[in-house]
């Protein structure tokens, strides 16, 4: 898992949220967001196909070139106004990691 730095992008993601780049067409976006409702967690969902994400997009994910892709808030290694996130992955990487934490 990768970790970057909030400061080039737009918003901040709040402590306990996801945020999930997808497009409403891709199978394993759908699937994210149903798995991280099941678990109850809070998150934004953002579509990559509108005209204003995709410059963010790019420059959190390193120019990622599969759907989906999730990110936390990372509450250990954030301070003050270094606000850091966890680049989680796509879906498979979402659904361990969800796993991990609910055992």
């Amino acid at each position: 898992m990768a970790t970057c730095n909030r400061r080039r992008t737009g918003d901040k993601i709040r402590p306990e949220e996801y945020i999930v780049y997808g497009s409403i067409s891709c199978g394993y976006c759908i699937k994210a967001r149903a798995i991280l409702e099941e678990y109850g967690r809070k998150y934004r969902y953002i579509d990559v196909m509108t005209d204003d994400v995709p410059t963010e997009f790019y420059h959190r994910t390193n120019n990622a070139k599969t759907l989906p892709q999730v990110f936390m808030h990372d509450p250990v290694r954030s301070y003050g106004d270094n606000n850091l996130e966890i680049h989680i992955g796509g879906y498979t990487e979402l659904e361990k990691w969800l796993e991990d934490r609910h055992q």
